[in-house]
């Protein structure tokens, strides 16, 4: 019996380390939050740093809290880096909040989306972790 579990590892061990060939899933698949929020960027140039701001709506009908991400992308549309961007204030039920950070890298063009969000439910204005219902 030992002899087909140490088989059994070595397998499970050669499918893992290979991530069974499949490619990670595109940034826009990894992060599908479109049903839930929507992100209008622009980059702005402050001084002699590009800065991305806009706004992100919640199409949804509780009070979230969002963690942004922008991928810098070249003439030919490869992501040659990413930024985390951090929204300072809640996105109100069916609204939207404002947002400006820096990103790392200049490019031809950028891509902001919504990677982390937590809804929240307001109670006579304390914040309360929201457990479904």
């Amino acid at each position: 019996m030992s002899r087909y579990l140490g088989a059994f590892g070595v397998s499970l061990a050669v499918v893992l380390a290979t991530g069974l060939g499949i490619p990670p899933a595109p940034a826009a698949e990894r992060w599908a939050t479109d049903q839930f929020f929507r992100v209008e960027a622009e980059p702005v140039t402050k001084g002699n740093q590009t800065v991305i701001s806009g706004y992100v709506y919640n199409l949804h009908y509780s009070t979230a809290k969002v963690r942004l991400e922008t991928d810098t992308l070249d003439a030919n549309g490869k992501v040659i880096g990413t930024t985390t961007g951090y929204v300072d204030n809640l996105v109100p039920v069916r609204g939207r909040t404002y947002f400006e950070y820096p990103v790392r890298a200049a490019g031809a063009s950028y891509k902001t989306y919504v990677i982390w969000y937590d809804w929240i439910d307001e109670n006579r204005g304390n914040l309360v972790r929201w457990h479904g219902r």
